[in-house]
């Protein structure tokens, strides 16, 4: 004997229509359980970036820093170049309106 494997929608409408009823009714009880996950979540994220962190080793302290002087000159006349375009465009100069 087969059984289908089909879905009961009323069912699943019903409660969750049911279930903002079941946490109003339920609040202090909710307001709790919430209250303690945000605090496990807390913990967790202050553990993983206060205790671990101040044990792993930095990696980036055993790297050289170089200063790519080409690629700087490069900015530096691209900068320059649309400094010389905005100053000679021709802005339009508003009257002063509180100025009599």
């Amino acid at each position: 004997m087969k059984q289908s494997l089909s879905i009961d929608t009323k069912r699943i409408k019903l409660f969750w229509n049911r279930v903002p009823l079941f946490l109003a009714k339920q609040s202090f009880g909710v307001i709790l359980i919430l209250f303690v996950a945000s605090l496990i979540i807390g913990f967790f994220v202050y553990y993983n970036y206060l205790v671990l962190a101040q044990n792993k080793p930095i990696d980036s302290a055993d790297r050289e820093i170089r200063f790519n002087e080409e690629r700087f000159e490069e900015l530096l006349t691209k900068q320059q170049e649309r400094k010389t375009r905005f100053d000679e465009t021709d802005s339009r100069v508003y009257p002063d309106l509180f100025r009599l």
